[in-house]
């Protein structure tokens, strides 16, 4: 009677076989491709089938995943190189390129069936369950409720087993591999930590699940619960939990201030009187030729340099820009500074002697240091009429407002914000205004573009203005010092002679 040839496998049975294989090596990280190279000396790409079925032995997976020999025959067969002379015709280079190919499996979106996480943690180098099963709902029900169990008393499932797990001492009592995750079926029943909870029946059936070898539904075989304790933490770790939130919607605010009808170049002039910067010497630097002109690029980079970039935005650049630039793109310095330059002096003096200039003051400075919201000449109204009922009460009441807001002014910036000038002016002043009148004020005294800050020095020269003499003496103590004037008529040692006199005479 002729023997029989192997087994033909269909491409299901195949891929079946394959991925057994994949699951067994991949927590493992073999290479099955060294373990071929040795049967092949000149790199052909082939072996006999025998040398097939050693390496394959060699490996360790034949005992893994329990195949038969007419299994690995029919392997082998599906391999094989037809074309090829006997009997050296198996070609593991594309057995090995298949079963391989577990480790990219990560860069494969489109891959669903089987995708491993690709981690170099020897606690989580396991490709989901060992036991390849259908989802079941009952298995994910057990997951949850021992995940939740675990969490609520702080037991972690991996610190239950780990004194089974092989060490250097050599015992009838841990005959799984050195550090792989791996227990008995009995010591995991043993040791499971929630047996009040769970019934027999569910932990073995959670044993079943995760079992690694062994006949299915014996007590054979090895349970992976190093796989199971990286698939509860999956179920614990479940994200951040959604919490309410409240967006950010600033509301539009319609407010006319002063800085939108001021000239950005106006702009620029006070700022530049105020630092008393001469922006000039930095454009030379970028215009070694002294032709008075650059570009726009150089322009940004001597605003940063005199900070004055923070004082304009976007718009307001773009208007210099388009005032002075010419029709190739470069930007006409030497007018630009030239007009920065008359908050200084006045051009052409020579040509008007008789013209008086004055140095540039406060006033100067103010449009560029002050952004007032402009009010209508009804709103003006009703802040001057509450400003002379305060100023009534005050001057009736003899107080003192400075000192109270400057104990809230620890930087003597001469501003508070909005709610502490409404705290003093009714906590300790007992003046007593309420939010509308407070609004009006603010129309007022918000001169930093802003409706924050409150301007209380302006507040105070308004409301509690210093008397003639107070001023008068103020005036005279800024003023500078004069030396003091020598007596005509007494001498240094006391004796009266008309000094003018005597030195005429002689």
């Amino acid at each position: 009677m002729a023997a029989l040839g192997p087994q033909i496998l269909s491409d299901s049975d195949v891929d079946e076989m394959v991925k057994k294989l994949q699951v067994a090596m991949y927590p493992r990280r073999i290479r099955i491709r060294e373990f071929f190279t040795n049967f092949d000396k000149l790199r052909s790409g082939r072996c006999t089938c025998a040398q097939f079925h050693r390496a394959i032995g060699q490996a360790g997976l034949k005992d893994l995943c329990e195949f038969s020999e007419a299994d690995l025959d029919a392997l082998a067969d599906h391999f094989t190189d037809h074309s090829a002379l006997k009997p050296q015709n198996v070609g593991y280079q594309k057995f090995c390129e298949v079963v391989d190919d577990v480790y990219n499996m990560a860069e494969k979106p489109h891959v669903n069936e089987f995708d491993p996480e690709l981690t170099s943690s020897p606690s989580s180098t396991v490709v989901g369950r060992l036991v390849l099963m259908e989802e079941d709902g009952h298995l994910d029900h057990l997951l949850h409720k021992a995940a939740a169990l675990g969490k609520t008393r702080g037991i972690t499932m991996k610190q239950e087993y780990e004194d089974f797990q092989k060490k250097v001492t050599a015992s009838p009592a841990r005959p799984g591999p050195r550090r792989g995750g791996k227990c008995t079926r009995q010591q995991f029943v043993r040791m499971w930590p929630f047996k009040k909870e769970f019934t027999e029946a569910e932990i073995k059936y959670v044993a079943e699940a995760y079992r690694t070898s062994g006949k299915k539904g014996t007590e054979e075989g090895n349970v992976h619960f190093m796989c199971l304790h990286n698939d509860l933490t999956e179920f614990v770790n479940t994200g951040i939990q959604p919490f309410p939130t409240s967006d950010l919607i600033l509301k539009p605010d319609t407010t006319q201030w002063s800085h939108h009808n001021l000239d950005p170049v106006h702009k620029l002039q006070c700022k530049v009187a105020e630092a008393r910067c001469r922006p000039k010497d930095a454009f030379q630097d970028f215009d070694p030729l002294r032709k008075g002109y650059c570009t726009v690029g150089q322009v940004k980079a001597v605003f940063t340099i005199m900070n004055l970039a923070r004082h304009i935005d976007k718009d307001e650049f773009q208007q210099i820009i388009d005032r002075y630039v010419r029709d190739d793109g470069l930007f006409c310095y030497q007018a630009f500074v030239t007009e920065l330059d008359t908050a200084f002096a006045t051009p052409g003096l020579e040509k008007t002697p008789m013209t008086q200039t004055m140095m540039p003051d406060h006033n100067t400075t103010a449009p560029a240091r002050r952004n007032k919201i402009r009010l209508t000449m009804r709103s003006q109204s009703a802040v001057d009429q509450l400003e002379d009922r305060l100023r009534t009460i005050v001057r009736k009441r003899g107080m003192l407002l400075k000192p109270v807001f400057q104990d809230l002014d620890s930087r003597n910036t001469g501003l508070c914000t909005k709610s502490q000038f409404v705290r003093a002016m009714n906590s300790q002043l007992r003046l007593e205004v309420n939010e509308i009148e407070v609004a009006l004020l603010s129309q007022i005294y918000c001169d930093r573009g802003n409706h924050t800050d409150f301007n209380y020095r302006d507040f105070l020269a308004s409301v509690d203005p210093p008397s003639d003499d107070v001023q008068t003496a103020i005036q005279q103590d800024c003023a500078p010092a004069n030396k003091a004037m020598q007596s005509t008529y007494f001498r240094d040692d006391g004796r009266v002679e008309k000094i003018g006199y005597l030195r005429g005479v002689m």
